[in-house]
């Protein structure tokens, strides 16, 4: 993120002009994330070492979590306190907000918050007016620094040059050209580094030269001056902040606010955050119920195995039955000729028995054997039959693009009891729109979960084509057409995106079924999505997906 010590700046000033009286209350709403209320305005302080800022932000509506004792000190120090302003420490991500109020005595005490927003080192120090620690967000203590309460507070210290004061001609590129900037100029982050390199024409330390890059700074300066600030986007989605418009990449230079580019940034990062989280925790869940099952069809089929001599103990049955007569009393085994197969056959006896006995005894074996593979193979069909519907489930979630197919598919979980969820009163479980594309003038579906899929199937016309990869889970594809025959070119794009949607995206050449829908059908009591079909045809294509 591009939030350095030049943002900062911008950041700095328009707090100083939007946020006015006493600080009303400290929020805290995860172990990084505190917001300041204001009687005019609010900020938030991220923390986060992956997104550190300050900016002006709304509090969100959702309860704060409990307050940690960091929190509650804050609160006791400076709630109520008069906001006098904050202040950048030069061109660092350092910002000082000084308050002052009225002790019990009712003596006038002056208070500083630091906030450095330095990645894993980012951190908050509450300092009492004689610059004494009150207390850290996180306590440290380095070889530099020891910030513990009681400890005078030192700022971090930096060696780096003012960046309206440094001669650029002056600056060491011996080591070729990266993080040159960043090591030496304060407020500068790699993003404007690689802008001012790439303005100045320069890839390697080669093409550098001391002209170019003399103009490249002096325009980054003379832009940055103008006091802009950018929220920098791909495709609409937010990537980036700058303070100067960034050319070296494929991005939309959006000018914004500072904190509000800040706010559309983080919301939408946070909203990744979330939806990949969600995503994984999903997975754990749906990952942990397949190797229950894997481990269930591993029994089984050591179970299955044990039936194998089955038919073995019915042979011998047969062949007791029929040639007890000529067996000694006593033996150990007899081999006898099994007229079927035309061959002899070792048969292991029991002295205690008869070889009528015996063969009774073989007969209760085959059939225990029996009733028992049968057992088995039922119970496999069964499990083989949840597995693939949890591997479907595992395919969506691979394939899911936003926190609401997540949230679908999270209901799904919940109606088939793999997640236990209260559901708010009066709330409707909505299905979501499936992907849809034209080609060829006609419109073709894409369901993105089971429920989808079974409304795709549920909704669609019986002429309709219907595409699924050949056993492999994945998504359901409709091609809605009135006509008797189809273009050969739509169905192989249509099954392209079939075989796109399913596991086997990865795969060189990916077989897909298809048929009319006349002829799938989902059976009484069948899981969500699965289906049976008849009348289809087999078709081999190079996967695909709507952005490819």
């Amino acid at each position: 993120m591009g939030f350095d010590g030049l943002y900062m700046r911008r950041v700095v000033e328009e707090i100083n002009h939007s946020v006015k009286g006493q600080l009303k209350n400290i929020y805290q709403y995860t172990n990084v994330d505190y917001f300041l209320v204001f009687t005019e305005g609010s900020i938030r302080i991220s923390l986060n070492p992956s997104l550190s800022f300050i900016a002006l932000m709304e509090k969100y509506d959702t309860p704060a979590r409990m307050p940690s004792s960091f929190t509650m000190l804050l609160r006791k120090h400076i709630k109520n306190a008069k906001f006098l302003g904050v202040e950048q420490d030069g061109f660092s991500r350092v910002a000082r907000f000084r308050f002052e109020k009225r002790n019990e005595l009712g003596d006038l005490v002056a208070y500083s918050l630091y906030v450095e927003t330095m990645g894993k080192f980012s951190n908050m120090i509450l300092v009492d007016q004689n610059g004494k620690i009150i207390d850290v967000h996180k306590r440290i203590v380095t070889m530099h620094r020891e910030l513990l309460p009681g400890k005078k507070f030192i700022l971090y210290s930096s060696s780096k040059k003012d960046p309206f004061e440094v001669d650029i001609t002056k600056i060491k590129f011996d080591n070729g050209l990266r993080m040159v900037l960043v090591k030496n100029i304060e407020g500068i982050s790699p993003l404007i580094e690689h802008e001012i390199y790439y303005r100045a024409g320069a890839d390697t330390p080669q093409n550098l030269n001391t002209k170019s890059l003399e103009r490249a700074w002096k325009e980054f300066i003379e832009e940055y001056r103008k006091g802009f600030t950018y929220l920098l986007k791909k495709h609409e989605e937010p990537k980036d902040i700058s303070v100067i418009k960034i050319t070296h990449l494929e991005y939309e230079n959006e000018k914004m606010k500072p904190s509000e580019a800040i706010k559309q940034l983080v919301l939408f990062k946070e909203k990744e955050e979330r939806f990949e989280s969600k995503r994984k925790n999903l997975e754990r869940v749906v990952k942990r119920e397949i190797e229950k099952l894997e481990d269930i069809i591993d029994k089984l089929s050591k179970e299955m195995r044990e039936t194998l001599k089955m038919e073995d103990y019915k042979k011998y049955g047969e062949l007791l039955k029929a040639y007890f007569y000529q067996i000694p009393i006593g033996s150990t085994e007899a081999k006898l000729y099994d007229w079927q197969e035309d061959k002899m056959v070792l048969i292991p006896l029991d002295p205690r028995y008869s070889p009528l006995e015996l063969s009774r005894l073989y007969f209760d074996k085959y059939k225990k054997l029996k009733r028992k593979k049968e057992k088995v193979e039922k119970r496999l069909k069964q499990i083989k039959y949840e597995l693939s519907y949890l591997e479907s489930i595992l395919q969506f979630l691979n394939d899911a693009e936003s926190i609401e197919d997540i949230e679908e598919i999270e209901k799904e979980l919940v109606d088939i009891g793999l997640l236990k969820k209260q559901r708010k009163k009066g709330s409707k479980s909505e299905i979501s729109k499936p992907r849809e594309i034209r080609y060829k003038n006609a419109l073709i579906l894409i369901g993105k979960n089971n429920r989808q899929n079974d409304l795709l199937v549920r909704r669609a016309s019986p002429n309709d084509l219907w595409l699924h990869a050949h056993e492999i889970p994945g998504a359901h594809v409709i091609v809605k057409t009135d006509s008797d025959k189809i273009d050969s070119e739509l169905i192989e794009y249509a099954a392209s995106l079939a075989a796109g949607y399913s596991r086997g995206k990865n795969s060189g050449k990916v077989p897909v079924d298809f048929t009319r829908i006349k002829y799938v059908k989902k059976p009484r009591g069948a899981k969500p999505g699965f289906v049976v079909y008849r009348n289809y045809k087999t078709i081999f294509v190079e996967p695909k997906r709507l952005k490819d």
